[in-house]
Parts: structure tokens; sequence; C-alpha cells
């Protein structure tokens, strides 16, 4: 596994830019979707509804249902899905 991934990367990091007591944690999310529409309106009601807007209104309903054919692929018929999310947190004093 990389370093990166275990946050080392990260702790050295901020040891160089003169932290000390540094530690880097991690934190696990998951997020359980019963099936696409709810994993799309999920995406529409927070930041990564930011990237759809930069489509233009002719782009929008293509790439929905792009996006719908896509997750089909990958979950199946029944099309639910979970996502695990981590993030990497550094801590240390100044």
């Amino acid at each position: 596994m990389s370093p990166f991934r275990h946050g080392l990367h990260h702790g050295r990091r901020r040891q160089a830019a003169g932290f000390d007591q540094v530690r880097v944690v991690h934190e696990d999310a998951t997020f359980d979707y019963a099936d696409v529409d709810e994993w799309w309106r999920t995406q529409m009601s927070h930041g990564a509804r930011a990237y759809v807007d930069f489509l233009s209104p002719d782009q929008r309903e293509p790439f929905r249902m792009a996006a719908r054919r896509r997750d089909a692929e990958v979950t199946g018929a029944e099309g639910a899905s979970s996502v695990v999310q981590r993030a990497l947190i550094g801590l240390g004093r100044a």
C-alpha cells in the first residue's frame, strides 16, 4: 500500500513545515444508496452538483442518462450501491 494512502507523506510534510507532535488519522464514511435515483439526488444536493452545473442545459440529461447506464453496469439489476470515502486529517502543534 502506498505511503500516501496511510498518510505518512502528509505527516512528514507537516513536520518539515515546522509542526511537531504530528499525527495523521483517517476517517472513513460509507454511503449506501438504494438505487441510482437516490445516488443522483444525493449528488445533486451538495458540492458534486457544481460539476453538472458547468454543463450546458442540453448536456445535462445525456450526462444523467450515461450515469444511469454506468450505474446499471456496476450494480446490476437491483441498483443498490455503497461508496466508501476516506478523509485524511493531519494534526500537529505549531
